[in-house]
């Protein structure tokens, strides 16, 4: 006697039955340190690596530089530091330091204060962050084609700093 059977999982319940889809959380995994740890040795090295820049801030808990890369976004002539993946090391670090940070890339190095934008700020800056760039979209609650409102409420979880010389 052949028996079928459902797939297991949610098959056959309606999707609006099981609540809201809650954010993907961020690790970082082995692929992505190495990945991140080739692209600071270009940017240290005064390679073009595109419009990435290495963001270096004290450690909160050593003092000493600890550097990421990331990809500043201009809006209005004015730059901001977007933390797609919620309150990561770097975000902390930059808090911790009072915003001080430097930013480096093609063999420049400028000094820099990053400045927390209020959620009103945020919301539609995150909105087109997330919208432009697809693979970051599963780690916000909010989607492409929502309100302003619902990317201003992620920003206290997805911080936006806007970037100040000096």
């Amino acid at each position: 006697m052949e028996r079928h059977h459902r797939p297991s999982g949610h098959g056959g319940v309606d999707r609006a039955k099981l609540g809201p889809v809650v954010a993907k959380k961020y690790t970082l995994d082995g692929g992505t340190k190495a990945f991140n740890g080739f692209l600071k040795g270009l940017i240290r090295l005064g390679l073009p690596t595109g419009p990435m820049f290495l963001l270096t801030a004290p450690g909160r808990k050593t003092g000493q530089p600890r550097s990421t890369p990331i990809t500043p976004q201009v809006e209005s002539g004015r730059r901001y530091a977007m933390a797609p993946y919620g309150e990561v090391a770097w975000v902390l670090n930059v808090r911790a330091a009072g915003g001080r940070a430097s930013l480096k890339s093609r063999g420049r190095e400028e000094k820099v204060r990053l400045q927390e934008v209020t959620p009103a700020e945020a919301g539609p800056l995150l909105k087109k962050y997330v919208e432009a760039n697809g693979r970051i979209q599963p780690f916000f609650d909010a989607k492409p084609g929502d309100p302003v409102e619902r990317f201003a409420a992620e920003a206290g979880t997805h911080p936006v700093f806007e970037i100040l010389t000096g």
